[in-house]
């Protein structure tokens, strides 16, 4: 029996994540789903992702703790973060292939858990280098010269795990990078049908 296609795109930190995502989903809206992060934290006056975060208190967080609503979570910044097994199951239902946009330190984990379950394609996407990205820190004017050391510091660490991943694409440009992701996932896709859906159990 064929398995279902999950894929699971990480990334080198302030490569772009979320310009990239937004051009994928506009060719392939009707294919993919992404499935969305709940945190505990406030959305910020600027942000304008609906897609990518629900947004609802500590205590409710704890709830669906307890009850093992949670497939992954993990804490940022004193933040909590995770996904659900309801909205995989959803989404899967509808016939659409889910993604999983997430932290690197996630992906072995999520790969190992889903294995059984998914045929699971994984992408990492990396700046066209450390001069660029120091660019784009220096560029936003937000940074400090000691946070900047340390965003740097911690995409050093991401790229110590390429080796896990499956494909790698180097974001030179935004809109070229969007096309190999997707040109990469559309010939993934292309030869699944309806699919047997994955019951998701702890």
């Amino acid at each position: 029996m064929k398995k279902y296609p999950l894929f699971i795109i990480s990334w080198c930190s302030w490569v772009g994540k979320n310009t990239i995502w937004e051009e994928i989903s506009k060719i392939l809206w009707n294919k993919l789903k992404r499935i969305k992060t709940l945190t505990s934290r406030e959305s910020k006056p600027a942000e304008n992702h609906p897609w990518e975060y629900r947004f609802i208190s500590r205590k409710e967080f704890e709830d669906k703790i307890d009850k093992w609503e949670m497939f992954e979570w993990t804490v940022t910044d004193w933040n909590l973060y995770w996904s659900t097994n309801h909205d995989l199951e959803e989404i899967v239902k509808k016939w659409l292939v889910p993604v999983y946009l997430i932290d690197v330190k996630w992906h072995s984990y999520l790969k190992s858990e889903m294995t059984d379950k998914f045929d699971i394609i994984s992408i990492f996407m990396l700046p066209s280098s450390f001069e660029e990205l120091e660019e784009r820190l220096e560029a936003r004017w937000t940074e400090t010269e000691d946070r900047i050391l340390l965003r740097l510091q911690k995409a050093k660490d991401e790229i110590e795990h390429i080796a896990e991943f499956d494909y790698l694409i180097i974001n030179n440009d935004l809109e070229q990078c969007a096309k190999e992701i997707t040109y990469l996932i559309e010939s993934k896709i292309k030869n699944y049908g309806s699919p047997d859906i994955p019951m998701i159990q702890r």
